[in-house]
């Protein structure tokens, strides 16, 4: 299964999206990850592999490189 979540980090002021992918048996087994855009960040849970984070820029969708696993 593949996901997005998107999320506003409210002290960058920036639109975030995280893409991920889980196995179906992933779900109720597996701990959620818990990811933040930068250290003072809200806190995002997701289940499964990170495959792709990024950030709108002038209308535009950035990669970022670095994200903070919190958990």
């Amino acid at each position: 299964m593949k996901g997005t979540e998107f999320f506003h980090c409210a002290s960058c002021d920036v639109e975030c999206r995280i893409d991920f992918e889980a196995e179906s048996g992933d779900f109720p087994r597996s701990a959620p990850r818990i990811i933040r855009h930068c250290p003072e960040g809200q806190e995002i849970s997701i289940v499964g592999k990170v495959t792709g984070f990024q950030e709108r820029r002038g209308g535009l969708w950035v990669n970022v490189q670095r994200w903070i696993y919190a958990a």
